[in-house]
């Protein structure tokens, strides 16, 4: 605190005292408008130090406040009334250049004289309330009123919960909407926290989405959960957009919020489905392809006709393929509900690549597969899994390679990662499919629109595979010169004794 004068009257050091831890902003002058004192909270709001405007700032010189007219007002005070000043616009005194960076303020005022015994005027004391937010809003809504009174028809008949909040998360406007989805009324709901229908442990969730309304980002159509006004938690779709002022400085935001219990029910019944057709195929193909083994073992045995080994074996082929199809139906289904296990072993990823390799060159001719693993790859991961990716690829290759094209499988390694890459000469992927190629049921065209057999499931489940183990994926490809898909799985970081 500054020096008090000593020549001040005694009321005026106890009210010093009692302004000094006072939560309201307040500032005190001298008879000849000289600034003698702030406290703390004046220096909270206007983001100056007391050094820097005691004894440096005279109301009564401020131009700025001459051209606003508000010093015939002010200088009623210094002649012995109260004055308030209801929102007014705060530009600071250039003649002090700490002032003139003093940010953007809409603020009400109370100015009131300081008596000595003689009731005679010795100090003046200026007490801020800030109030731009409320400004700003009541400004934002008052805007043009045949427009907002349309919004304002809109937002209060639409079925979406509308919610305003400021940018602390208080709730300062709550539509019919709202209210039925939510089960508060406007009145229990305004000036509460948004808070109140954020379930405990999505609290730090709602604390993120301040911070990025709060530097101007939106949130698109985000999903997750709320809590009614009985407890029940539902399912939401939130779209999350901040609200400017007229001068580009966000002062809050609008919530849309949407029930999405039935969206997430179907979803489930889909999923239901999906794993019971899958299980319920795989039975009886099961059953087949063993059966058809045993068949072609007999028939090699009694009949030499080409004919029917080769009608066989196209059987036995299209089995095959209703099981990968069954077991591919299986795994999304499984990534969907969250039950995807993985279980982690140490293995030779190098020996899984040269069996997986083997395995696919039994059931092809047309193309030759070279393995360059110079070294020893320890792995930790689920083996079986990593071996689905590795067939998912290398079929891949082969189904978009012209026959005698070779497929290039290089393994790789550095202080955090292992990786390989699966190269084909074929086709290749144009930039904007390469974006797409790893989501669920895509799958890529040619030139030619050439069709290639498949659902499109195998690039999405290895995609999420990979990013179950903590590794990556990607692709690299020129149209018409082959493309070279990576993936990535972590070393195991050795402890040090």
């Amino acid at each position: 605190m500054p020096k008090v004068d000593h020549a001040a009257p005694m009321q005026l050091k106890s009210f010093q005292i009692i302004v000094e831890s006072s939560p309201i902003s307040t500032q005190i002058f001298s008879k000849d408008g000289m600034t003698i004192m702030v406290n703390k909270a004046w220096e909270r709001l206007w983001h100056i130090k007391s050094k820097d405007i005691v004894g440096n700032y005279n109301i009564l010189k401020d131009k700025q406040l001459v051209e606003k007219g508000l010093m015939t007002k002010i200088k009623k005070a210094f002649n012995g009334q109260k004055i308030h000043l209801p929102t007014i616009e705060y530009i600071p005194s250039k003649t002090v250049p700490k002032l003139a960076k003093v940010p953007y303020r809409w603020v009400s005022a109370i100015i009131y004289p300081i008596f000595n015994s003689s009731k005679k005027v010795t100090h003046v004391v200026l007490q801020h309330t800030d109030v731009t937010t409320q400004h700003d809003i009541q400004k934002l809504i008052t805007k043009n009123s045949e427009a907002n009174y349309r919004l304002g028809a809109l937002v209060a008949s639409s079925d979406d919960a509308i919610i305003g909040k400021t940018r602390t998360g208080i709730i300062t406007s709550w539509n019919h909407g709202a209210e039925q989805l939510f089960g508060f009324s406007a009145k229990e709901a305004i000036g509460n926290s948004i808070m109140i229908i954020v379930p405990s442990n999505l609290q730090d969730e709602e604390k993120d989405i301040l911070k990025k309304i709060n530097i101007g980002e939106s949130i698109q159509h985000f999903q997750t959960s709320r809590r009614k006004k009985d407890g029940t938690i539902i399912p939401v779709s939130v779209t999350i957009s901040p609200i400017k002022n007229d001068k580009g400085k966000i002062i809050g935001a609008s919530n849309i919020t949407r029930d999405i219990t039935e969206q997430k029910k179907t979803e489930q019944e889909k999923s239901d489905f999906l794993s019971m057709a899958s299980h319920e195929l795989k039975t009886p193909l099961t059953s087949m392809k063993i059966f058809l083994g045993l068949l072609v073992r007999e028939i090699e045995k009694q009949d030499d006709s080409e004919h029917a080994q080769y009608f066989m074996s196209r059987i036995q082929d299209q089995t095959n393929q209703l099981i990968e199809l069954t077991n591919d139906l299986l795994d999304v289904s499984r990534i969907e509900t969250g039950k995807l296990r993985l279980n982690s072993e140490e293995f030779a990823l190098e020996d899984l690549v040269h069996e997986t390799v083997e395995a696919i060159e039994t059931s092809t001719r047309t193309h030759k597969i070279l393995v360059n693993a110079k070294d020893t790859f320890l792995a930790k991961a689920d083996r079986y899994r990593i071996f689905q990716v590795l067939i998912n690829l290398l079929t891949n290759a082969i189904k978009y390679s012209p026959p005698g094209k070779d497929i290039i499988v290089t393994l790789q390694k550095d202080k955090n990662f292992l990786t390989v890459s699966v190269q084909d000469f074929g086709i290749g992927i144009d930039k904007v499919q390469q974006n797409k190629v790893f989501e669920k049921l895509y799958q890529v065209g040619d030139s030619k629109e050439k069709t290639y057999p498949g659902l499109g499931l195998g690039l999405y489940i290895s995609k999420e595979i990979i990013e179950r183990h903590k590794g990556q994926i990607w692709v690299k490809s020129k149209k018409g010169k082959g493309s070279t898909f990576f993936f990535t799985l972590p070393r195991e970081q050795k402890k040090s004794k």
